[in-house]
């Protein structure tokens, strides 16, 4: 059990070693990337050949995959835990702004607005990536989903919710698909549900799971509420197709 346990303890130091360096590596990549990414965007403005305004618009695709990776990096390795408050509503609309230029045509995105008005103590950019990631994870397992987003009050506690319907996760992979790094997917990171659950627990919460083959898949970020309004949480659902913000 000795040993067990100086195992455990230095594979725990090991990893917050790597956490460390991918933080680091991860900020030192940024700014050659973001220049990168201006360069590549002002080339749009020139009279280029068909054959390479096609290779300009993958090369900044690829720089954009690349910015989500460090940013998930950083987001992974840091969590990002309280610091201001944050409404629902204005959560939801930055995740519905962030997802506009990957939603496919024939996916749908609706948002419920109801508890709208509750306010987190936590971090909004973090935040918004994990539920971006989640909304993200949703449309690439099937592009023709239907994915909601919502959020529901339970014991003094806000969940936010994503909800799609999709495919469902597998029993034989259930239990791995919170592991950073592991995907069924060649260009997969990984890191999509491994960000969304260190950054519930840097909230001071959890993430919860719930999957069936064949009818889809539920994850919640469970989290404290800092203040519930009384008012204004019954509100309209939105509903965002793809072609409508593609």
């Amino acid at each position: 059990e000795r040993r067990a346990l100086e195992t455990l303890v230095n594979r725990n130091d090991r990893l917050g070693a790597m956490g460390k360096m991918a933080a680091s590596l991860a900020h030192q990549i940024r700014t050659p990337l973001a220049t990168a990414l201006l360069y590549l965007t002002q080339c749009r403005k020139a009279a280029l050949p068909e054959k390479y305004g096609v290779s300009l618009e993958r090369g900044i695709e690829r720089l954009h995959d690349m910015d989500r990776l460090v940013r998930d990096m950083l987001v992974f390795a840091r969590g990002g835990g309280p610091g201001e408050r944050v409404r629902v509503t204005d959560l939801f609309e930055d995740v519905a702004a962030a997802v506009a230029g990957i939603l496919p045509e024939a996916a749908r995105l609706e948002i419920d607005r109801a508890h709208g008005t509750v306010e987190i103590e936590g971090n909004r950019s973090t935040l918004v990536a994990a539920l971006t990631n989640l909304v993200r994870n949703a449309v690439e397992a099937a592009t023709d989903a239907h994915v909601t987003l919502s959020a529901k009050e339970r014991g003094g506690r806000i969940v936010l919710t994503v909800s799609d319907s999709g495919p469902g996760i597998p029993d034989a992979i259930r239990g791995r698909v919170l592991e950073p790094f592991f995907s069924t997917r060649s260009a997969g990171t990984g890191l999509g549900l491994a960000v969304a659950k260190t950054v519930a627990e840097a909230h001071g919460g959890h993430l919860q799971l719930d999957s069936e083959v064949g009818r889809g898949t539920t994850i919640g970020l469970e989290l404290p509420i800092r203040i519930a309004h009384e008012h204004g949480n019954e509100a309209p659902v939105d509903t965002i197709e793809g072609r409508d913000v593609a």
